[in-house]
């Protein structure tokens, strides 16, 4: 476990093209989605939710035990194991071979302190990206159909303290594009501004900087892992993930960066940075990039 990366961050954030990245480190597997409940029916019987909250303090032994596992590579294979292999030779010895992990989580932003008090990893890495990029994707994307969305989460599963901080907010959200928005901010705003006076023990990737500069920003991360930059790295940072839309553009940086401003309605943009603002989110706003000197400082302190 001590050689495990854990990578967080929203879902069509850019996490499993970062994970794919991260995993060109010699020895290393990718391990998705652990708490993705259709793929993981133990994570459900155990209690847990689409997005589970526990503040730091909190105790919970089944939990814990859940996540030793997960977080040592002790899951059976199956739908979380994203190989690199195609054949099911190549993914066995995949799996034989590589000894360390990649474990990336899209719905563990409200248990990262929690989990950081009580396991020593490697590192752990935040990816985050543009609110309007991500609720365009997500609108875009079929696991966000009306039949589908979880909008309950909301409310549900963010500390009583913030629901009652943001009662009028939460109380007026009517639309889809309001909730899917409010959800983006709690999974940011919980490790990074409700628990901050714990410290911000990750680092930090912006995904606009990962698409503008990604080498120096590769650079950057397997710096704070203690890695050498895999001489693989240039090659896979031109390279979509299995995951990505099919317009994506990995030629035309701005452009990739940009489309949300066509997806998204003026009005819609204006609503999404609305709700951002009241979070005091807002080193997003109706620009392409983020403030980064205020975004960064959100992290661990890195040499």
């Amino acid at each position: 476990m001590k050689d495990t990366i854990m990578l967080v961050g929203a879902p069509r954030s850019g996490t499993t093209w970062l994970a794919e990245l991260l995993r060109e480190v010699p020895g290393y597997k990718f391990l998705n989605e652990p708490l993705l409940l259709p793929n993981n029916p133990r994570a459900r019987d155990l209690g847990f939710e689409w997005r589970t909250h526990l503040a730091p303090e909190t105790e919970n032994e089944e939990f814990e035990k859940f996540f030793s596992q997960v977080l040592s590579g002790r899951v059976p294979h199956g739908p979380m194991w994203h190989y690199e292999a195609k054949s099911a030779l190549g993914k066995f010895q995949e799996q034989v071979t590589r000894k360390k992990l990649v474990v990336k989580f899209c719905r563990a932003g409200r248990l990262l302190h929690w989990l950081h008090d009580r396991f020593s990893l490697r590192g752990t890495v935040m990816i985050i990206r543009h609110p309007c990029a991500v609720i365009a994707s997500q609108l875009a994307h079929g696991g966000w159909s009306n039949q589908s969305f979880h909008g309950a989460e909301v409310n549900i599963n963010a500390p009583a303290n913030i629901q009652d901080e943001f009662q009028g907010l939460l109380s007026s959200l009517e639309t889809k594009l309001d909730k899917m928005t409010a959800i983006w901010c709690l999974d940011y705003y919980i490790p990074l501004v409700k628990y901050a006076d714990y410290g911000h023990p990750w680092t930090l990737v912006p995904y606009e900087r990962l698409v503008l500069d990604g080498y120096a920003e590769m650079e950057r991360v397997f710096g704070y892992l203690d890695a050498e930059v895999p001489e693989t790295l240039q090659e896979k940072l031109g390279t979509a993930s299995a995951y990505a839309s099919d317009d994506l553009s990995v030629t035309d940086e701005y452009r990739q960066l940009s489309k949300w401003e066509k997806q998204l309605s003026t009005e819609q943009i204006n609503r999404v940075l609305e709700v951002v603002k009241a979070f005091d989110l807002d080193f997003y706003t109706e620009d392409i990039e983020p403030d980064y000197d205020r975004l960064l400082q959100l992290q661990a302190i890195q040499a």
